[in-house]
């Protein structure tokens, strides 16, 4: 021993502890069932307890943090502000990675580099030098294979995936409780007016394509048309009451628009086109439809006009006048195409057709 210069010790017998009021180098190892204060240099081994400031490296290489850990402030790890943060580690000061309190609005958090994006990896090669392949940016837009999702569609997407070359970007969603609950897409808007949902493809050409075991069935083009491919059918669903139309004056577009009634009828009718939201909601200005009523014919029993909405309309009837009959046998089809020219406004063609 070459010095030794305390300003206090006590002998073995006493049972305080020896204090150093200029304080204590120490060098070696050194154990302590407790410590209070400021501990500057590097900690190695299990650290437990409550710390009150640590500073030095900006890496802990510890067995264990057994307690305390809510208490680390001001120098915990690579000067941490007190208050904003719990646990800190990373490379250096503006590459790290974060979990803890925000002071300001008191949420926890986990973060990295300083507000970059969050990722998430696996080492592809021995020095871990793999890419991150998850992504969560500062704007909370998810990235699957790339680093930056709000970079696409103006930021309007909430959850990019990009494929590298010569693989697929897909989502696959697989039920597989053996119940009847099966994989599904909700789309769903809290306004009902501007619409619940959207499917939206792009490509190079101008048109988009539906496809089975890559065979085109379905063609929607860049103008907006519709085209079948390979003769396919149109199936369209009917409604059937087992009624007369005179009896169900009340016709749901909800429930299709062709409407078939299968008993004989034995007066005139003037029937209401309606839908749960409204034919005048439900159209836009210069929308058309058309709607069929089938009624099992009787002479005497005819459709001579309809209502829209519950109010009246003037129906321009092929053959320039209205029906006066109904046919003797089999069933009479009456069609009306409905134009929306304005609000609560239709232009209406209606023709009559017998089958006897």
């Amino acid at each position: 021993m070459s010095k030794l210069q305390v300003d206090t010790i006590v002998d073995k017998e006493d049972k305080s502890a020896p204090t150093f009021s200029k304080g204590a180098i120490v060098t070696g190892v050194t154990t302590s069932t407790s410590f209070a204060g400021n501990l500057t240099g590097d900690v190695t081994g299990t650290l437990s307890g409550t710390a009150s400031g640590l500073a030095g490296s900006p890496d802990i290489a510890v067995g264990q943090v057994t307690a305390g850990v809510s208490t680390f402030n001001a120098s915990l790890i690579n000067q941490v502000n007190a208050g904003e943060c719990q646990i800190r580690v990373g490379y250096n000061a503006t590459k790290y990675a974060q979990i803890g309190r925000a002071s300001s609005g008191s949420y926890e958090f986990i973060s990295q580099e300083n507000g970059a994006s969050l990722e998430f990896g696996t080492a592809e090669s021995a020095d871990g030098g793999g890419a991150a392949k998850f992504y969560i940016d500062r704007y909370g837009k998810v990235g699957v294979g790339e680093a930056s999702p709000s970079s696409y569609s103006s930021g309007a997407s909430n959850l990019v995936i990009t494929a590298a070359s010569g693989s697929n970007a897909g989502i696959t969603i697989n039920n597989d409780s053996g119940g009847t609950d099966s994989g599904a897409i909700f789309f769903a808007h809290g306004t009902a007016a501007n619409g619940v949902g959207r499917i939206r493809y792009h490509h190079d050409s101008d048109y988009m394509a539906f496809t089975v075991s890559n065979s085109e069935r379905l063609r929607i083009t860049n103008p907006g048309g519709i085209h079948f491919k390979d003769n396919a059918e149109l199936v369209e669903h009917a409604n059937v009451t087992a009624g007369k139309l005179s009896n169900n004056l009340t016709v749901n577009l909800d429930n299709g628009m062709v409407h078939l009634f299968t008993t004989a009828e034995s007066t005139t009718s003037v029937p209401n086109i309606m839908s749960t939201v409204g034919i005048n909601t439900m159209m836009s200005d210069n929308d058309v439809i058309t709607v069929t009523l089938i009624t099992t014919a009787n002479a005497a029993g005819y459709c001579t006009g309809i209502q829209i909405d519950g109010a009246a309309v003037t129906e321009n009837w092929l053959g320039g006048s209205a029906p006066s009959d109904g046919g003797s046998s089999g069933v009479d089809i009456h069609t009306f195409s409905i134009i929306k020219t304005a609000a609560n406004t239709y232009t209406v063609i209606g023709n009559q057709s017998k089958t006897s």
